[in-house]
């Protein structure tokens, strides 16, 4: 009886919205960290690359690559706050972070011998794989 009973609950939550967020949290227990925690870590390692940058100056202050990697800034920001929030529009929130994501990769990835920025790129195709589950 108590099996039927946590079937049920287990059953009612899924089908209340809990799925979402129980989606989110199961890929950190498949291996490695959640999705969420991947955004948030790499906004935080996209903002230190965006002081970087800054304070080096020349081709790494070139509009189009500050804008990837502020780009990618706000839409790992933007899918972090969703996946928290279990929101509806955490797939698509996902599949913008990706691109974003990806796009920041290749920008930084120009940098040849530059670890601070070598660094960015790996952690963005890291974000952009992990959401890649989750848009899908």
């Amino acid at each position: 009886m108590n099996r039927i009973i946590t079937l049920f609950f287990l059953l009612t939550m899924l089908l209340s919205g809990f799925g979402t967020t129980l989606s989110a949290s199961a890929e950190g227990a498949k291996g490695g960290m959640s999705c969420q925690s991947v955004c948030s870590s790499c906004a935080a390692k996209c903002e230190k690359t965006l002081a970087y940058c800054k304070k080096k100056g020349g081709k790494h202050v070139e509009k189009a690559h500050l804008t990837a990697i502020q780009d990618c800034i706000a839409t790992c920001k933007l899918s972090d706050d969703f996946m928290k929030r279990g929101s509806a529009m955490m797939s698509k929130a996902c599949e913008l972070c990706k691109e974003a994501c990806l796009k920041c990769a290749e920008a930084c990835e120009t940098f040849k011998g530059d670890k601070t920025m070598k660094d960015c790129a790996d952690e963005c195709r890291k974000c952009a794989a992990s959401c890649e589950k989750m848009s899908s």
